[in-house]
């Protein structure tokens, strides 16, 4: 039997076949991975992680009870972890999900009809664009430029369009390697608060006030009480402890929080409680924030170590920005020289990387690559990276 494909799914899928950014790597394969975002087995605490869910598991854990549908505990950890002196996070204003894609489509589907108009950075993960899509909204692209989004960009956006909410990513895991500056960031959450349009904010640095290394704090901790914000703020340790750790949290207005978890329980009932059983027990017993701050310092001697070989190579008109955060270097090549040919080029070479043009919700830079620091080995790194540069100079010298 021939099967109808609902056109929005149509559409994800051509639009996923012209723009993938990734794609598979066969098993055995001796490729070096920079592409993706995952971490390094080495940054990863698998003794605690082992530990944290041997707790979960215990004959006496409520997680046997067929009632337990969520982590009571957990809950409470979050909600003092991410609180601060100015701003307290009461029950009712915390939301856990199975990750952060869930928390974004509950957003998603709770604050917006199909074919309504949404407003997202012009650079993000091309899997998060392509849920959003999936939703049936139209989302629009806003500019950005070295502070952060545009603000007039935006304005003028918001005047036209008439969008129900718009998605950011202004901090630690930034897309392009770009964080938001503080005074971009209250003059953003000055003008959508005069609008009165819903932030979604995703944030996977597991922080909300700066937490380490001096960041610049959260667009929810911005906005005083939590009631009469317009940030949805979601968040996640799977990015800085280990993927397996999915659990996502969402903070925000109660009566919005509420919405989203009635629609929580009509797709998929509830977070999986073994996880969060294990993420209470891990902050527990382990040091969170420790590892925060050993990822943050790996990653950014690793990024000084690849723009060092970069610098020593001096490949022409080959540029980059060194980031002030995260794991990722997003490279400028020269004009005419295709990130996704290169991608292929890399891969022949035996080293993987993301070509930039799927980050691009509209007019996508071709001529971009992104690298992610966290995944190889530091050793791998250097051999990666000259395998980068070996694909490089190959297409140059083609052309």
């Amino acid at each position: 039997m021939d099967f109808r494909i609902s056109s929005r799914i149509q559409q994800g899928i051509e639009r996923g076949r012209k723009t993938a950014a990734r794609r598979p790597i066969l098993e055995g394969s001796d490729l070096i991975h920079l592409d993706g975002t995952r971490l390094g087995k080495e940054l990863i605490p698998f003794e605690a992680i082992r530990e944290a869910y041997g707790q979960a598991l215990a004959p006496d854990n409520e997680i046997q009870s067929a009632a337990a549908t969520s982590c009571e505990p957990l809950h409470e950890q979050l909600r003092t972890r991410l609180a601060s002196a100015q701003q307290r996070i009461q029950p009712g204003q915390l939301l856990l999900a199975h990750h952060t894609g869930q928390a974004l489509e509950l957003a998603v589907r709770t604050l917006t009809e199909a074919g309504d108009c949404i407003l997202a950075e012009e650079a993000a993960d091309p899997f998060t664009l392509q849920l959003l899509r999936l939703n049936g909204v139209d989302v629009l692209a806003v500019p950005y430029d070295e502070e952060g989004i545009s603000l007039t960009e935006l304005a003028g956006l918001i005047h036209s369009c008439k969008p129900k909410l718009i998605y950011v990513n202004p901090g630690f895991s930034a897309t392009v390697g770009r964080t938001w500056s503080m005074k971009r960031r209250k003059a953003f959450v000055r003008l959508c608060t005069e609008h009165k349009l819903p932030i979604v904010e995703e944030d996977q640095s597991g922080t909300l006030h700066g937490g380490y290394k001096g960041k610049a704090p959260s667009l929810l901790s911005l906005t005083g009480f939590i009631e009469d914000s317009p940030v949805i703020h979601i968040g996640s340790f799977s990015h800085v402890i280990a993927p397996v750790l999915s659990t996502a949290w969402v903070i925000g207005n109660i009566g919005v929080l509420s919405a989203m978890a009635v629609v929580q329980q009509a797709f998929s009932r509830q977070a999986s409680v073994l996880d969060q059983m294990a993420l209470h027990a891990l902050l527990e017993l382990f040091d969170v924030d420790a590892q925060l701050r050993r990822v943050e310092a790996i990653c950014e001697q690793r990024l000084r170590l690849i723009t060092d070989l970069l610098e020593r190579k001096g490949l022409p008109d080959v540029t980059w920005q060194i980031p002030n955060g995260g794991r990722f270097l997003w490279i400028e090549l020269p004009q005419g020289l295709d990130g996704h040919a290169l991608q292929r080029a890399g891969e022949i070479e035996g080293v993987a990387f993301d070509p930039g043009a799927p980050f691009f919700l509209l007019n996508g830079m071709p001529n971009t690559v992104r690298l992610n620091v966290a995944w190889a080995s530091e050793a791998q790194l250097q051999l990666g990276m000259e395998r980068f540069m070996t694909a490089i100079e190959a297409f140059l010298a083609r052309a």
